[in-house]
């Protein structure tokens, strides 16, 4: 008999207070990575509300995520590789299937202009 062990991550977004537009938002978020199955998108587990906060579970990610990866980088003031965005480019477009040209665009510009 195996025993296996998962971690997950639970993100908490207090809406006890939140305009109703912030409140749309965040369940737009938990709906969208419901929805979404893909190799580079965070794999979705569940998400439900408990005193006034909207709780989003999903995978854990052993070595944070993007903002942290980012913001780590930021702070040492080390630029990213143009490889290194093109492959991100490549795997954000793969996941959300994006045909759209100008929003290609866009993504791409966000990309190139990005500080980091």
């Amino acid at each position: 008999m195996f025993l296996l062990s998962f971690q997950y991550a639970m993100k908490v977004i207090n809406l006890s207070k939140a305009p109703e537009e912030e409140r749309e938002l965040a369940v737009r978020e938990a709906n969208l990575l419901r929805d979404l199955n893909h190799t580079n998108v965070l794999r979705y587990t569940d998400s439900f509300e408990a005193n006034g906060a909207l709780c989003i579970v999903t995978e854990y990610c052993e070595n944070g995520d993007l903002s942290e990866y980012l913001d780590k980088r930021n702070k040492q003031k080390m630029k990213l590789e143009e490889d290194r965005l093109i492959e991100w480019f490549r795997q954000i477009a793969s996941a959300l299937q994006v045909h759209t040209c100008s929003v290609i665009t866009y993504i791409w510009q966000i990309i190139v202009h990005c500080t980091c």
